[in-house]
């Protein structure tokens, strides 16, 4: 059990932010594209080009924690369940919850929540992403 926990405190540490940011860059990249594309046709490319950098810089949120256009997956949020139950009381119902989600309610509910955060940050109102995320069956506060 110490070894599982201390891989998947690795994992939930350093790999899965990196995951979810990684996805966000890949989304703000395809929108930058669409809308270079778009853009091209109606304005000279040195403006489209301004345009692109500005949206990427603004995706990210301050702390660099979240990301807009970011998510997770459903085997993600399966092992987020996994580490917080190692760590803690043993609950089997919470993971068979998320065991049994909709891979893509859980992309969705996650990327409209992580989309959230930096538009809360700073003013004391981060849960409401966290009100977002307990639609998911077995996902709350306390989880």
């Amino acid at each position: 059990s110490g070894a599982k926990l201390t891989e998947l405190d690795t994992w939930y540490r350093e790999d899965l932010p990196q995951l979810i940011q990684n996805r966000a860059k890949e989304s703000s990249k395809s929108s930058n594209e669409s809308a270079s594309k778009s853009s091209s046709k109606e304005s000279a490319p040195s403006k489209s080009s301004s345009k692109s950098s500005k949206s990427s810089s603004a995706s990210s949120s301050p702390s660099g924690l979240c990301c807009s256009g970011g998510y997770l997956l459903h085997s993600e949020v399966v092992r987020v369940m996994d580490w917080k139950l190692t760590r803690g009381k043993w609950r089997p119902r919470l993971l068979q919850f998320v065991q049994e989600l909709k891979a893509s309610d859980v992309e969705s509910t996650t990327l409209d929540a992580l989309n959230l955060m930096p538009k809360l940050a700073g003013q004391g109102k981060e849960d409401g992403a966290l009100t977002l995320l307990s639609k998911l069956k077995g996902i709350g506060p306390a989880t």
